[in-house]
């Protein structure tokens, strides 16, 4: 397992940038050829759920209205 300091490559943040969104950035910076390969990276195994990452519950604020 790879640990938080180890991980020099992955990028700062952006202004209002989502977790997932540096996880890919990560992805490009490395080269890495397989994303199983960043996954173990950066979290530990092999596939980490979408739902570690992204709100399973986006599509329902997608859709809500605005205001």
């Amino acid at each position: 397992m790879t640990s938080g300091s180890d991980l020099l490559l992955f990028p700062s943040s952006l202004p209002d940038e989502a977790l997932v969104s540096r996880a890919s950035r990560y992805h490009i910076l490395t080269r890495t050829r397989k994303t199983r390969d960043s996954f173990m990276q950066l979290f530990g195994k092999p596939r980490a759920a979408l739902t570690d990452i992204v709100p399973p519950d986006i599509p329902y604020l997608a859709l809500a209205p605005a205001g």
